[in-house]
């Protein structure tokens, strides 16, 4: 479970689609879901990956560039 605050240059809220990939890039298994009116982004993530750490990744919108957010472990 997580919880994400979507904010954009200067502080605005983000209300794009938000995509999250978890696992390598190419094989990762994403989850797509939009914040609400204030950025706010609250979800339950299930993954059928390995055990053990990878990266989890995120694109903001339509056509946002894919950005690392960092090492995640799944369990």
């Amino acid at each position: 479970d997580g919880t994400l605050s979507i904010r954009l240059a200067g502080g605005a809220a983000g209300t794009e689609p938000l995509t999250l990939y978890v696992g390598q890039l190419g094989l990762a298994q994403t989850m797509t879901a939009s914040p609400d009116k204030n950025g706010n982004l609250a979800f339950s993530l299930k993954v059928s990956q390995a055990k053990g750490t990878v990266p989890m990744s995120f694109s903001l919108g339509k056509n946002g560039s894919i950005q690392t957010l960092g090492p995640i472990v799944v369990r």
